[in-house]
């Protein structure tokens, strides 16, 4: 008898941690990226965060209170590429591919998972890469 208090506080804490509520005025604004980022590797572990070395500059990300996602301010035109997004709990459904996809060769990835989202920080797992991003400035 005296063990169900315990029992119930440990399945409370379990179910609680399964389901991370973002906010969508905590993801609403510009992103810029860091450069940094994790890929999963041949046996479905990720790296560490890793300094990618680039001359070209990425662009920036905006998630718009409209649902619209934005590349440096504009629509990407891009394969594999969204143009709106709904928020559910921490997941990013993604919808609108802004190519047609029988002209890119694109593995289906249209559900980005938030790691992370601080008022500064936000890391986003792309299905087969983590990219860390900070609020613009």
């Amino acid at each position: 008898m005296k063990k169900i208090p315990g029992i119930l506080l440990f399945v409370t804490l379990a179910f609680s941690c399964q389901q991370i509520y973002t906010s969508p005025q905590k993801l609403i604004g510009k992103w810029d990226n860091t450069y940094y980022v994790q890929t999963l590797d041949s046996t479905g572990k990720w790296s560490d965060w890793t300094l990618i070395n680039t001359f070209a500059a990425l662009p920036q990300l905006e998630f718009t209170s409209e649902g619209k996602i934005l590349w440096d301010g504009k629509p990407s035109t891009s394969c594999c590429t969204y143009l709106s997004y709904a928020l559910k709990g921490n997941k990013i459904h993604l919808s609108d591919p802004a190519a047609s996809d029988a002209l890119c060769n694109c593995a289906a990835c249209d559900v980005w998972e938030i790691e992370k989202l601080t008022d500064e920080i936000l890391e986003i797992d792309m299905c087969y890469s983590k990219v860390r991003y900070s609020r613009a400035k």
